[in-house]
């Protein structure tokens, strides 16, 4: 029989996105301590909007990469893709064991979760004499035992996956940027934008803003994507997304039937400055970021912004 021993006091934080691999070594029970960050560049067809297509290849290029870095058997945090996790709130009634409350979620669900054989969680929004209120998190069950089996076979154990806007945002209240109010969070990434709404530290809404459609516009060239379509496909693309945001940030204060007391902004995007400062622009609320000396490697190098979702991570051993 063979044993396999884990390193305990390291762990690692893992965001695969379609394009990149994205790979944050700390310390446990410290993840200021030494922090140790990577990217993996990959080709179109191995990721494709967040499920695995190519599964020998990424695999292979993940334990190549942790290999080198001597990064192997050790724990691991991951982020479930963007686009493949769905919220929702749901009312259960208060007498219901665990087992019965999964059941009627799944049953109360069933024509609002966008993908089929969801695997779900939840927690307590609020408990009342009849009913509790529950925010259910759902994936589709393949996707997400890929990736676990994916990094398993890396030589890596898994011990918790999470949604990137909320390791995120416990980056933020980490360093004192959310409050006790209404914050609406927005994650930019090439591929999209992860739109979340927390109040009193708790997610109550998320939306994932699809871009997909103009990748092929973006080209990695010595680690920096170039945009390769026309100068008025570039003003479409901004105008599109920033309106997408507005959108979202206008419905959600309407459903909410609450204002929104800030926006807290990030992501890896060329460009985010220019997003960063429309968006500044257009809402009438204070709109925040995390400045790039917030954090440092180990190397007293500053963590690059696609850095942040898997510092966020590493945070869930010892904060929100």
């Amino acid at each position: 029989m063979k044993f396999r021993f884990f390193q305990k006091n390291k762990l690692v934080n893992i965001v695969i996105k379609d394009y990149e691999i994205r790979v944050l070594q700390t310390n446990k029970e410290n993840a200021f301590e030494q922090p140790i960050y990577h990217t993996i560049a990959l080709k179109r067809g191995i990721v494709e909007k967040g499920r695995i297509k190519d599964y020998v290849k990424l695999q292979a290029i993940l334990q190549k990469h942790l290999k080198e870095w001597k990064m192997q058997k050790q724990l691991v945090h991951f982020t479930v893709p963007d686009d493949l996790v769905a919220l929702k709130e749901v009312i259960l009634p208060f007498e219901m064991d665990k087992n019965e409350e999964k059941e009627y979620i799944l049953q109360e669900l069933k024509d609002d979760i966008p993908f089929e054989d969801p695997m779900i969680d939840y927690f307590y929004k609020e408990e009342m004499e009849e009913e509790k209120k529950a925010i259910v998190f759902a994936t589709p069950e393949k996707e997400l035992i890929d990736y676990v089996a994916l990094l398993e076979e890396t030589n890596l154990k898994p011990i918790g996956a999470s949604v990137s806007s909320i390791a995120l945002y416990r980056l933020f209240y980490h360093l004192d940027l959310a409050g006790d109010g209404v914050f609406m969070l927005m994650n930019i990434d090439l591929e999209g934008v992860q739109i979340a709404t927390f109040e009193k530290h708790q997610p109550v809404f998320l939306k994932f803003l699809s871009f997909y459609e103009w990748m092929e516009y973006w080209k990695n060239e010595e680690d920096a994507f170039i945009w390769k379509g026309a100068d008025t496909e570039f003003n479409d693309y901004m105008n599109h997304l920033i309106e997408g945001l507005i959108s979202v940030y206008t419905s959600s204060e309407i459903t909410l039937g609450k204002k929104i007391n800030g926006v807290l902004v990030s992501g890896h995007h060329p460009a985010f400055s220019s997003l960063h400062k429309r968006l500044q622009q257009s809402l009438h609320v204070k709109v925040s970021h995390i400045q790039k000396d917030a954090l440092f490697l180990h190397d007293r190098v500053g963590v690059p912004e696609s850095g942040y979702v898997p510092f966020g991570l590493a945070l869930r051993e010892v904060h929100l």
